[in-house]
């Protein structure tokens, strides 16, 4: 999981298919990727992320991209479980000063599979 400030990046689709790419350059394993995603035009459903999956089979990252989106209605995904479990925790907590607090939090939320959270400073693409 990437984390960054809105000093750092915003929300838009070029700072998603960054951290995307990040994550890709990281975790990319398989031949085929389907990705799962709400409907937020300004995030997933656009150009910039249709040309993105272009790229990542123009490069032989892999083989195939299929990108689905839930029924309308239907959207409750993995990650909003994930989201709603790092809102929760973020309430037990008094006082977040900085961005590793937050960091800090969000990987002791789960004790069997933590999340890993990286902070974007490393990262050229955002």
């Amino acid at each position: 999981m990437f984390n960054w400030t809105e000093n750092q990046a915003g929300r838009g689709c070029e700072e998603v298919v960054s951290g995307l790419l990040a994550f890709f350059d990281i975790e990319a394993k398989q031949e085929e990727l389907l990705a799962w995603s709400d409907s937020c035009c300004g995030q997933n459903k656009n150009f910039v992320v249709v040309c993105f999956w272009q790229y990542l089979v123009a490069s032989r990252r892999f083989k195939c991209v299929e990108h689905k989106f839930p029924e309308v209605g239907h959207s409750f995904m993995d990650s909003d479980r994930d989201f709603a479990l790092i809102e929760k925790n973020v309430r037990k907590v008094e006082s977040v000063y900085s961005a590793s607090d937050y960091r800090s939090i969000i990987s002791k939320c789960k004790l069997k599979k933590p999340f890993v959270v990286q902070d974007i400073s490393g990262i050229d693409e955002l």
